[in-house]
């Protein structure tokens, strides 16, 4: 029994080890993208990016706690706001799409 204890305890400890490996790699890659955003001297798109990071974080730590059954109910016609994100491109065409052929 105390091996199976053991042998549990060591998986999660590589499975810890090889997550905080992988934040690190993500957040310096991520920092070496700002740095050349930044001396490209693309400052919008390097405070967009920044911008939506924050948010996305914001939306993942709280996710376990949303209950969409706390939603307010949309009728057709309603306008809304949301964040779709960074760089949206030609997404927002489709949605707008998407809503206007229901």
């Amino acid at each position: 029994m105390d091996d199976k204890i053991a042998i549990d305890k060591n998986e999660e400890d590589e499975i810890k080890s090889q997550t905080i490996y992988n934040k690190n790699n993500a957040l310096s890659r991520l920092e070496k993208s700002f740095d050349k955003h930044i001396d490209l001297l693309e400052y919008k798109k390097s405070d967009l990016l920044a911008y939506w990071i924050n948010d996305f974080s914001n939306y993942h730590d709280n996710e376990r706690f949303f209950d969409s059954s706390k939603l307010k109910k949309y009728k057709r016609g309603d306008i809304i706001k949301a964040n779709l994100g960074f760089n949206i491109g030609r997404r927002i065409r489709g949605i707008t799409l998407l809503c206007c052929n229901k």
